[in-house]
């Protein structure tokens, strides 16, 4: 299906609400550039601003400054009807008087496509959203999972120039919503269609984003690959949103050459070279899984199981320090070795090297 690739820009975005006597800023300055062919999504809290910033995009919220921009045409105040872009609600939007065939071809009765031709494209989309077979169904027949392809094969249908998401899969169950993740990942690399995606669950955003912005309070936090998001946040907020995480504090000693001594776990040691000054404290963001549990004797510090959570595949251990703070810290395959039991001393190492501070 010939999709014509555009890039997304937002240039200083700004939406002010007002009511009840007062002005409510839900984003703030906000600027971004999309690739042709990329899926980026905006993740974060509640009232972060990404829903607003993804219908400023789509034109049913327009900016109160700022400009929005599909490849090089400025459509900040132009209709949503005519910017080429289609949008998956959360809600499906489905009609049900239509079967699954008419809701998807419903689009194409404004656009001057003859019936063959509307029929044959709507044939090929539900091909390809897997849904071959059901076009004559009312969506009351349709599982969860199958009303979502539906709503988007008929956004597909349209052939946008730009894709977008509004927590599309926020009413599935946790597999099926596994699945579709997939889905959509599978059918927007097919098509290299343009897409922003808006989700408040970090692994959906991790699992299908080529690029991911954080927002909070109407302001990008930051963006980055999911790989860079989760090793490498750029402040305490993205670190403690994305994933789970240890925040333990650094006191930053004199730097010589390539290296930097600190005091870390109430111990003098040694790491790579940081651009701190002696004196300052710092956080450093640890990952549950880069602490390895060793035996007590050998371990930069000591911690008691002061909770444990067997999930199969992982263990996941709440480790009470001495000085009264806790550690997170999770062992793979634990048919490798018995698991420890609430109680149980164990020490903790890691690979100092790889300590990340966050600014």
């Amino acid at each position: 299906m010939p999709i014509e690739h555009a890039s997304v820009v937002l240039e200083r975005l700004v939406k002010v609400f007002t009511g009840g006597g007062r002005d409510v800023i839900a984003v703030n300055d906000v600027s971004l550039y999309i690739e042709p062919g990329e899926l980026v999504t905006l993740l974060g809290p509640s009232g972060c601003g990404k829903t607003t910033a993804l219908r400023m995009v789509a034109g049913f919220e327009m900016p109160t400054s700022g400009k929005v921009l599909i490849g090089d045409r400025d459509v900040t105040n132009t209709p949503p009807n005519s910017r080429n872009t289609a949008m998956v609600f959360q809600s499906y939007a489905l009609f049900p008087h239509m079967t699954v065939r008419e809701n998807i071809g419903y689009g194409l009765r404004f656009r001057n496509i003859a019936k063959p031709d509307a029929e044959q494209k709507v044939e090929h989309i539900m091909e390809l959203v897997g849904l071959s077979g059901f076009g004559d169904r009312s969506p009351n027949q349709l599982s969860g999972g199958q009303q979502q392809r539906v709503a988007l094969a008929r956004a597909l249908v349209v052939e946008p120039r730009v894709l977008l998401f509004d927590e599309p899969l926020s009413n599935l169950d946790a597999k099926l919503r596994e699945q579709m993740r997939g889905e959509i990942r599978r059918i927007q690399k097919n098509l290299s269609i343009t897409a922003v995606y808006v989700t408040h669950d970090q692994n959906e955003a991790m699992s299908i984003s080529d690029r991911v912005v954080v927002m909070r309070e109407g302001q990008i936090e930051q963006v980055g690959t999911p790989e860079e998001i989760y090793a490498k946040p750029a402040t305490r907020f993205v670190a403690d949103f994305v994933g789970k995480v240890n925040f333990v504090p650094v006191m930053i000693g004199e730097s010589r050459g390539e290296d930097t001594s600190v005091e870390l776990f109430g111990r003098q040691m040694t790491i790579p070279r940081v651009p701190y000054g002696a004196g300052e404290t710092h956080l450093a963001a640890v990952r549950p899984e880069e602490l390895q549990i060793v035996p007590a004797d050998i371990g930069f510090v000591c911690g008691e199981v002061a909770f444990r959570t067997y999930l199969g595949s992982v263990v996941e251990y709440d480790l009470s320090l001495v000085d009264g703070s806790t550690l997170m810290a999770v062992e793979y395959n634990p048919k490798a070795r018995p698991p420890l039991e609430v109680g149980d001393v164990a020490g903790i190492s890691f690979d100092l090297g790889k300590l990340h501070l966050l600014r």
